[in-house]
Parts: C-alpha cells; sequence; structure tokens
C-alpha cells in the first residue's frame, strides 16, 4: 500500500520556524527534510548548541536562508527557547 502524498502548506513570511539543533547534524537534516515536504515559506532560525566551530559552519553552509543562533558556550536546552524567541521576527502590535 503506498502512502498518499501530502501537498505543502504555505507558510506566510511572517511565521519564524525555530529549530533547535546539538550537533547531530543527521537528525537535523532529517528534521528539515520532513518539515520542508510538507511546508514552504516562512523565515527559519536555526539554533546550534554545540559550541563547535566546524559544526557551526556546516550548518550555516547548509542553511544559507536560516539565522543561525550559536556562541562560544552552550545554552543547554532549558535557554535554547528564549535565545530563539528573542531572534525571532517579532512584529509586536502598537
Amino acid at each position: 500500500m503506498s502512502e498518499a502524498k501530502i501537498a505543502a502548506t504555505e507558510i506566510p513570511d511572517e511565521v519564524t520556524v525555530c529549530v533547535m539543533s546539538c550537533g547531530r547534524l543527521d537528525l537535523l537534516a532529517r528534521t528539515m527534510a520532513s518539515f520542508r515536504s510538507t511546508n514552504t515559506g516562512g523565515r527559519y532560525i536555526i539554533s546550534e548548541d554545540s559550541a563547535d566551530p566546524a559544526v557551526i559552519a556546516e550548518v550555516t553552509r547548509l542553511y544559507p536562508e536560516a539565522k543561525i543562533v550559536s556562541g562560544p558556550d552552550r545554552l543547554g536546552i532549558m535557554r535554547v527557547p528564549q535565545a530563539l524567541v528573542d531572534q525571532a521576527w517579532v512584529r509586536r502590535p502598537a
């Protein structure tokens, strides 16, 4: 039995998609491919929390359209979501 093809959903440009990663390029690639197979558009922020310059450079190379959030030290899973929100393109009500 074959799986039905799901039509891609167009995400408006004012929506920011935040992705957390920590040194697992294989899982990041699977996550991005899976998400993009059913969603197009939007803006991407990827938090790469490995603090490994080589990994950060590879994420930057693989996803040039994304804003990459990283630093010299690991933030940890509890602080990364706030770092992503701080970097998001947020339009606040007037």
